[in-house]
């Protein structure tokens, strides 16, 4: 009986070698952001910044599937389980799903349905006291979620929504326990407990988020040991650590950056097209852009042509409208929203109230790619036909979005299927913008109210041309181009970066070669 005792721990404790070399064998990643995180809840107002950090901490119940959508683009928009392992409709407003049983949060409590009731509640999000408001333009409005039992839910909006299933997906939708406020709403943003691959650490202001792989996620284990994100504002410092291996993945890496990035055969540049436009919103209550005409006049004296040439050396482009051909079905190709005519600018200001009142325009250092430059260069333009333009930098996108300057430079990202999101949310119909917009568009509000209860795709259609319209007629913005996007990282990483805003670290979105375990 000793001989087999002894063999057994001999063996066991090789097993145990091989696990500890194993998991020594995993590398620290570290990943250079252009700029700090303003919360981790995932219910906050989607800024890249938050987005590149929280998507990978949280998990939502349906996943929409980037990586088979670039695997094959002629599919469309693809839906795969996620806390959810199937879900079936029930009516034209409620679907029933099963949760995945056995998923753990990084507190290390079971996610049951008595999570997702709290994380969809009305307490949390949808009610006139909401703790989280701020999720509600982005994932619709859900009137109950009802728990059948411990593992399946049934999730009911107010009224008929076709795409209830995609709203679901939406990293607003993450699921977070359901005591997840128990020290407060705002200590939760700066200590997030998920389900996701990332398992939070430590947050130093301006200087580190720090990260452990959650080995026990259900998608599998991460392929790192842990996983610091650097803030470092600075582009030429994030290209110079990569470069020496300090770190492992950058961001916000812009196009006159990519040849010098290629000529090193350890660094790879990494990007996909993004579903996203930057413009200039304007804001209404501040200064001589409560005029229609001004602000029409603003947006005509803007040459994209010239931006995207000598900035972006032609690797992005300028929508002809306020939608991108992703869009699919509901893109308008015949429609020219979008011109450069200096000399209607003029004509337009001078016939206006403008009598050289100062407009500032107002943009966070470092946030966009090229966007500094890109705020001179419009700034230059504006005062070519006579406008009295403040250049003012700020330090954060809140900064941006705060209130107070008549136009700030800003992106809108459109979430396939849901473009009336970016063309509606964004611009008025959450509270954060609806003060900022012309009082003529009480149409537009209207017709935004509808596309999102449409299933038909012919109405659908119909609608998007009357909002257009609208934008095009009373210039609530003025759009400049499709956002390009790219990352670099070590040749050894291999990471597919999607075409929106997140940055994904599950296992199946990043690998390592040999070289980067060493």
């Amino acid at each position: 009986m000793r001989p087999i005792l002894l063999t057994l721990a001999v063996a066991f404790l090789h097993m145990t070698q091989a696990a500890v070399a194993a998991d020594t064998a995993r590398p620290n990643l570290t990943v250079a952001l252009n700029a700090q995180p303003l919360s981790l809840d995932p219910a906050e107002t989607p800024f890249a910044a938050n987005f590149r950090v929280t998507y990978s901490i949280f998990d939502t119940l349906i996943r929409h599937d980037f990586l088979a959508e670039l695997r094959d683009p002629t599919k469309g928009v693809i839906l795969s389980p996620g806390l959810a392992s199937e879900w079936r409709r029930l009516d034209d407003r409620t679907i029933e799903l099963d949760l995945r049983q056995g998923v753990h949060f990084h507190n290390g409590a079971e996610m049951t349905a008595d999570d997702v009731a709290f994380s969809l509640s009305q307490e949390r999000i949808f009610g006139a006291k909401a703790m989280a408001p701020q999720a509600k333009p982005y994932i619709g409005d859900i009137a109950a979620v009802e728990i059948v039992d411990r593992y399946r839910v049934r999730i009911r909006a107010s009224g008929p929504d076709a795409i209830l299933e995609h709203r679901l997906s939406q990293p607003q939708a993450s699921i977070i326990p359901k005591d997840a406020y128990a020290n407060g709403v705002d200590a939760f943003k700066r200590r997030p407990i998920g389900t996701g691959p990332l398992r939070f650490v430590e947050w130093r202001d301006n200087d580190q988020l720090r990260f452990d792989a959650f080995d026990q996620y259900f998608g599998g284990r991460p392929a790192f040991r842990s996983l610091t994100f650097r803030i470092v504002p600075e582009q030429a410092a994030r290209i110079a650590g990569l470069v020496s291996g300090e770190f492992d993945i950058i961001t916000q890496v812009t196009p006159d950056q990519v040849g010098l990035l290629k000529r090193y055969p350890d660094v790879a540049v990494r990007s996909a097209g993004l579903q996203s436009t930057q413009e200039i919103l304007f804001d209404i209550r501040h200064g001589p852009v409560a005029d229609k005409a001004v602000r029409q006049a603003l947006d005509l004296a803007i040459d994209r042509d010239l931006i995207v040439r000598t900035l972006f050396h032609g690797q992005t482009s300028v929508p002809n409208a306020r939608q991108i051909p992703e869009m699919g079905p509901l893109y308008i190709a015949e429609r020219n929203d979008v011109r450069f005519d200096a000399a209607e600018a003029k004509r337009l200001l001078a016939q206006s109230p403008y009598k050289g009142e100062l407009v500032t325009l107002r943009y966070p250092i470092g946030y966009y790619p090229n966007g500094d430059a890109v705020a001179q260069v419009v700034a230059k333009m504006w005062r070519d036909i006579g406008v009295n333009v403040k250049l003012e930098a700020v330090e954060t996108i809140g900064q941006v979005t705060a209130g107070g300057a008549p136009a700030v430079l800003i992106a809108f990202t459109y979430d396939m299927p849901l473009p009336e999101k970016a063309i509606c949310q964004y611009r008025g119909a959450s509270t954060r913008y609806r003060a900022w917009m012309p009082k003529e568009l009480d149409r537009f509000y209207r017709l935004c109210d509808e596309i999102a209860s449409v299933d038909d795709a012919a109405r659908r259609r119909e609608i998007f041309r009357a909002i257009l319209d609208d934008l095009r007629d009373y210039a609530p913005s003025a759009l400049l181009y499709q956002q390009p996007q790219a990352f670099a990282t070590r040749k050894s990483v291999e990471w597919q970066p999607y075409p929106h805003l997140f940055m994904d670290f599950r296992a199946d979105a990043l690998r390592l070669q040999a070289a980067a375990v060493q």
